[in-house]
């Protein structure tokens, strides 16, 4: 139902203060006449606790009308901010969990069918108070009742201790023995492709116009790229990232260099990563080169090839610039999750290409703030992205028919329910569990999906063997938690 407090109260007893401050203008409307509106949202069931929707009905779209509605002003809260329900169920991530959101709406009685007079309250003895209901005490135990939200103790304020010492698990995290992952413990680095076999036969195939000085920048970009960590040519580059999107085979060929490219120090940045990550970002028809080259099977596979060896070696911390870049990570990982559903992308490579890259970025764990899961930064609350992760590759898991691309979707779970680096590992300390990420597996139940694959028979092929061994050793922490 509506509730109302003092602005300074509010703030400090939820420990929540305003990023940006909005003027929405200056009212006419008197108190009694505000009021009164509330009355009439609560008794007609607009804004009444029953009606409460989290995306669709929501303390937003209260705040728009009563500027609008109840007092009357010209300008209501901005549309940005009441379009981010609808952004998020678009994506991928909002389609998945959205039946479990409808589920979990929380409502209670309607208001006082006689006179609606507890809309609101104030946890702080202010705002508007109704003489005909008795007292505050009585009014404020009534209210409650309708909204039980309202007059929530203040809470504690965070204590303090002393700093921990390595060897203390962190308040969300739990210790378990390195020997209980000798399969786990073998990934603990990015999955890089690095062959150069092809790279004569790319320079040859993008040299056959009569273009001398192409032929020659590009015959010294594929000298270069054979010699392990060797500075590159920049005119060279910048000539291939330019100019990458000409077809679907010169866009292959030029693919299959770039994704050496990011794997060498750069004399200058040519935009790679970014060039690469709008195109399989685009689904604009507008922008039909971009739809057309980044649509063919072997271009695509090839385009996250290249982005995963972008963000695993990050030689020149270009790839950083997706994480700011207007949504471009977002973006990103919600085009990944869609190319991993075989109903949707049912082409092999390309699902083992966009699940090779979340694993990548899962592994460098760059601004996801999976590691401060795991030590303390983040309490007990997971980053958005990191949920979108995890439930994006958990779902349909089991459905997947390819083994490789299905372990590498186990790997990425089990990198982010066991978040330890490579020095880590080396060290000979033991391996934190991310309990709060584990809790979200449990109660989604997609621990379920693990219990089925224990017990799929294993195949003689190698690769069905090491998914059971994976798939056997994270299902133990997620039944013991």
């Amino acid at each position: 139902g509506i509730a109302c407090d003092d602005p300074q109260t509010f703030r400090r007893t939820r420990q929540m203060q305003p990023i940006e401050i909005i003027t929405l203008g200056r009212t006419q409307s008197s108190r009694a006449e505000f009021d009164a509106w509330c009355v009439r949202m609560t008794q007609d069931g607009t804004y009444g606790p029953v009606s409460y929707d989290l995306m669709r009905r929501n303390c937003n779209n209260f705040s728009h009308d009563a500027a609008l509605r109840g007092l009357n002003l010209s300008r209501g809260v901005p549309e940005w901010i009441l379009a981010v329900p609808e952004r998020f169920l678009s994506s991928p991530m909002g389609q998945m969990i959205r039946p479990m959101l409808e589920q979990m709406q929380v409502t209670g009685p309607g208001p006082d069918s006689a006179t609606g007079s507890n809309f609101f309250t104030s946890a702080a003895g202010g705002g508007t108070r109704n003489e005909s209901n008795g007292s505050n005490s009585q009014h404020l135990e009534r209210s409650a009742a309708v909204n039980p939200w309202a007059h929530l103790d203040t809470p504690s304020p965070p204590c303090t201790s002393e700093p921990k010492t390595e060897s203390q698990p962190e308040p969300n995290s739990t210790i378990l023995r390195k020997d209980q992952f000798p399969a786990l413990l073998q990934y603990t680095r990015p999955l890089i492709s690095n062959d150069t076999k092809m790279v004569d036969i790319c320079v040859a195939k993008l040299t056959t116009i009569d273009d001398e000085y192409k032929k020659d920048l590009l015959t010294k970009l594929g000298n270069e790229l054979k010699e392990s960590n060797s500075p590159l040519d920049g005119d060279a580059v910048e000539l291939l990232a330019e100019n990458w999107k000409e077809g679907k085979i010169h866009a292959l060929y030029s693919l299959m260099l770039l994704r050496l490219v990011v794997l060498h120090p750069l004399t200058k940045d040519a935009n790679i990563v970014q060039s690469i990550a709008a195109t399989l970002t685009s689904n604009s028809d507008n922008i039909k080169d971009q739809y057309t080259v980044v649509n063919s099977v072997a271009v695509r596979s090839m385009a996250w090839c290249a982005l995963s060896n972008a963000i695993g070696s990050d030689q020149n911390q270009i790839v950083t610039t997706l994480y700011t870049e207007g949504g471009m990570l977002e973006k990103l990982v919600d085009a990944a999750l869609l190319d991993l559903v075989p109903e949707r992308q049912k082409r092999v490579e390309v699902r083992q290409s966009a699940s090779t890259f979340l694993y990548n970025l899962i592994i460098k764990d760059k601004s996801l703030g999976i590691a401060k899961c795991n030590n303390g930064m983040g309490g007990d609350e997971i980053p958005d992205m990191v949920v979108t992760l995890l439930c994006g590759v958990m779902d349909g898991l089991n459905d997947e028919p390819d083994l490789t691309t299905k372990i590498r979707r186990v790997l990425s779970v089990g990198k982010i329910l066991f978040p330890f680096s490579d020095k880590e590992s080396e060290r000979g300390t033991g391996i934190r569990v991310n309990t709060t990420a584990v809790d979200l597996v449990n109660n989604l139940g997609f621990t379920d999906i693990f219990t089925a694959m224990s017990l799929e028979a294993v195949e003689a092929n190698a690769d069905s063997k090491k998914l059971v061994v994976l798939v056997k050793e994270i299902l133990p922490v997620l039944r013991s938690i």
